[in-house]
């Protein structure tokens, strides 16, 4: 579930949104987004970052009261490029990460399929997920928290979708 919380004021050919993301899972349930759209007359490009928020903080930035919710993440945490170029396979580079090496790229092959799925030239992302939920080497990953990352990446799926759709 994606609730946009609000539009800001950007420059021309472009916006910002901003959107809690919630998704099943025991302990970690909401995610604040801000997706940047830049669009030119031929082109548009996104750049998202994700963080977990609690519980509080996502009842607090829900009711408005965004100045007095401090959230606290990491820009960059996991943060890759994809770019979809015009009939070609898409194609994504990490740029950094400090996710344990058996979820390092995490946000690589989300930005592809994101952006492939949605038709952008290029998505940046930026993740910042709690270390429970992601998998570490010579450890099975949770089912909760294998089901929990699918719907966060469709979750942010269906965020970039309504910047774009709104944006138009």
């Amino acid at each position: 579930m994606s609730v946009t919380l609000a539009s800001n004021g950007a420059p021309s050919g472009a916006s910002i949104t901003n959107h809690i993301l919630t998704i099943p899972h025991a302990q970690f349930t909401h995610f604040l987004t801000q997706v940047i759209h830049l669009r030119s007359a031929s082109s548009s490009s996104l750049f998202v970052h994700c963080t977990s928020v609690s519980p509080l903080h996502a009842r607090t930035l829900l009711a408005g009261h965004a100045q007095e919710s401090a959230v606290s993440g990491v820009l960059g945490a996991d943060f890759a490029l994809a770019m979809v170029p015009p009939n070609a396979q898409p194609l994504a580079t990490s740029v950094s990460s400090s996710l344990p090496a058996a979820s390092a790229g995490m946000s690589a092959a989300w930005s592809k399929r994101i952006a492939r799925r949605l038709e952008i030239p290029q998505l940046l992302l930026s993740l910042d997920l709690p270390q429970q939920l992601l998998a570490t080497t010579g450890q099975v990953q949770a089912p909760q928290d294998s089901h929990a990352l699918l719907a966060l990446e469709r979750a942010l799926r269906d965020a970039c979708a309504s910047a774009l759709t709104s944006a138009s």
